[in-house]
């Protein structure tokens, strides 16, 4: 990994930061209970500390750290698709989709599987702000259905190669789960890596976590799979290990830690 020492900085500061924060929330937390107790009466074993609240405008160090690190390339991005129209029986389309060789944009259940309009637009503002930041891809690879092939195509010119155990595992049989994740790993794991350059897997939540440790050997991410649409894993290969380091749970996480504005120089208006 570039920038080891950098790295192994950061994890010993994440880690500090955690201790400390953590013992500050627990004294803190401690006497709140205790001042409960005596002003009501009751002994400190009846109140519960409540867990502390992040708010969603503080800064987050480890997604500057990642998204500085995609800039450096020899990464996998796993990337979970721009907005659909929300169907309940989606995943039954998707099967239809796959099984009957369709495209499903020229179907008539096309918003069940495709992406809306605002979508394509997120899509699209996607590959430009990876583009804006100096984030590239070398190679990408795909899910068959029609809302990662969009964005794919939106986001990074083209389709690449279409993986279909990339496809969720909603829309497939329980089992045929095994096999899916066992071809995910072999495509991520033989994916060539340019160095300067990452790999984009272009898909959809319920494909890393829900098959256990199939695909990923080890994760430093809580919750891997729950993304809102546009959120992305970062991954590493490391001696023959895929590694999940950092998920940036909404694509804005990542925009808020990586582009920098300027201020607009002010005018004084002369009457």
């Amino acid at each position: 990994m570039k920038n080891s020492d950098d790295y192994n900085l950061y994890v010993r500061k994440r880690k500090l930061r955690k201790k400390v924060v953590g013992s500050v929330f627990i004294g803190v937390a401690a006497l709140s209970i205790y001042a409960a107790g005596t002003l009501h009466g009751k002994s400190t074993s009846e109140h519960v500390a409540a867990e502390p609240v992040k708010s969603r405008y503080e800064r987050d160090p480890e997604h500057e750290f990642w998204a500085k690190r995609l800039q450096e390339g020899s990464l996998i991005v796993h990337i979970r698709h721009a907005q659909r129209e929300k169907w309940n029986d989606v995943t039954a389309f998707d099967a239809l989709e796959l099984a009957k060789g369709l495209s499903a944009e020229h179907e008539s259940f096309s918003r069940a599987t495709c992406l809306t309009e605002q979508g394509v637009e997120e899509a699209k503002m996607i590959g430009q702000v990876f583009e804006m930041t100096g984030v590239e891809f070398s190679s990408i690879y795909t899910s068959p259905s029609c809302r990662a092939r969009q964005t794919s195509e939106e986001a990074f010119g083209n389709v690449g190669t279409i993986v279909n155990s990339l496809l969720h595992r909603t829309a497939i049989m329980d089992e045929q789960h095994e096999v899916f994740a066992h071809d995910l790993r072999e495509a991520m794991m033989n994916a060539e890596i340019v160095p300067g350059k990452n790999v984009v897997f272009s898909g959809h939540g319920g494909t890393l976590e829900r098959d256990g440790n199939l695909v990923i050997d080890v994760s430093e991410v809580e919750n891997i799979d729950d993304r809102q649409e546009g959120g992305f894993v970062v991954i590493e290969r490391v001696d023959g290990k895929l590694i999940a380091r950092h998920k940036f749970e909404s694509f804005h996480d990542y925009s808020n830690a990586t582009v920098s504005l300027k201020l607009n120089k002010t005018i004084p208006v002369v009457n």
